[in-house]
């Protein structure tokens, strides 16, 4: 995203090295997160409420901040942990739906 320094220039190598990793990896995560928001798929289709989610934790993942990055991983994490799970149930329905024939 060609926006993305406007918000951190550590995204331009401006900084220490940690400072620069950091930035770099929450920026690839929050961009991730962003676009699952916007297309309502991370790993099964998601509802409106976790799209609202998902945009919000990519934007504060993307905007420079211990507060924002911590807020954001928070939601990420949880959003993809509630995600993981569904996916878990459906799997798990669909094998039984199977093994009745």
């Amino acid at each position: 995203m060609p926006f993305m320094f406007m918000y951190s220039p550590s995204l331009l190598m401006e900084g220490g090295f940690f400072l620069v990793g950091r930035t770099f990896v929450t920026g690839i995560l929050g961009a991730y997160f962003l676009s699952a928001g916007i297309q309502g798929y991370l790993l099964c289709p998601i509802s409106i409420i976790a799209r609202i989610l998902l945009f919000s934790s990519g934007i504060l993942l993307i905007h420079l901040g211990g507060l924002t990055d911590l807020i954001g991983g928070i939601l990420a994490a949880g959003m993809l942990f509630v995600q993981w799970q569904q996916t878990r149930a459906g799997a798990a329905l669909k094998i039984s739906d199977t093994s009745r024939f």
